[in-house]
């Protein structure tokens, strides 16, 4: 396995890494017995979340950066090469698990123009609604609520899933699913783990409705909240170990932040993670 840290000369790392505060931060988080309990303090599956992150959307392809400053943006591009490399002058077939409106399938057409033969998104039925209201123009990108896609991919050789695993409803049987399938790469990334407990924890994740989606907007900001599972760092990479996978990259994605509950304390690590079958 090789480490994004590795490869990456540590002066420019430093500078590239992102000082995390979130929200949940200066807050004392609940904990849920099931994500059934959590889903009812707050849903992804959220019309006013799907709206902005619509709106944000529409602005952001229209702008996406070409001098690129985010450590997650040049994380990215070094995958989707590798990606590309590896099927040299085959265009892709790529499923997106939680891939909101689009975003991530611009920033791709934007660096590797005419490498796409189909992207499919899989997505809540507000943001498939919210998404296909923009009416992009070509015939490449694709929305369906139909969570099965993911494992009917016998015409698709990548499966991405960016900040998507932790609000499933239990990401640990869903990622045993997703690595009994036949991708040949499967990229995870901003994927929120636990260092220090021995069981996963469902909460909520708060945050600025307006810091949903690509790019930024103004617009009055209000609180949403979603539904949330953090499995520990230890059965994540179990999981992957147990599977007929292995770790052609591994990215520290993050430092390590804190989550307050009533009676203990969290520390997490945004982690991802490149796939090919063994």
């Amino acid at each position: 396995m090789v480490n994004f840290r590795d490869i990456i000369p540590p002066i420019i790392y430093r500078k590239l890494a992102r000082k995390r505060q979130p929200l949940f931060e200066k807050l004392v988080m609940p904990q849920f017995a099931t994500f059934e309990e959590a889903e009812k303090a707050g849903s992804y599956n959220n019309k006013r979340i799907a709206e902005v992150v619509s709106l944000k959307t529409r602005k952001y392809i229209h702008n996406i950066p070409v001098v690129l400053k985010e450590k997650q943006d040049i994380q990215n591009l070094l995958v989707i090469n590798d990606v590309l490399n590896h099927f040299k002058d085959q265009k892709l077939t790529i499923v997106e698990i939680g891939g909101a409106c689009g975003a991530f399938y611009f920033f791709v057409s934007k660096f590797f123009p005419d490498q796409i033969k189909q992207w499919e998104i899989v997505e809540t039925k507000e943001m498939v609604e919210a998404a296909k209201k923009n009416a992009y123009s070509d015939n490449i990108l694709n929305f369906s609520e139909n969570i099965d896609i993911v494992f009917q991919n016998s015409n698709s050789p990548v499966c991405i899933a960016q900040g998507a695993i932790q609000y499933v409803p239990d990401p640990l049987a869903f990622l045993s699913k997703l690595l009994n399938s036949n991708y040949s790469f499967i990229y995870i990334s901003r994927l929120p783990v636990n260092l220090n407990l021995d069981t996963a924890v469902i909460t909520i994740q708060p945050s600025q409705l307006r810091d949903n989606g690509p790019g930024s907007i103004d617009i009055s900001d209000e609180i949403v909240n979603v539904a949330s599972t953090i499995l520990t760092k230890k059965e994540f990479y179990k999981v992957i170990e147990e599977s007929k996978y292995k770790i052609r990259f591994g990215f520290e994605e993050s430092d390590s932040y804190s989550m307050t509950f009533p009676n203990k304390e969290v520390h997490l690590q945004n982690i991802g993670v490149l796939l090919t079958p063994k």
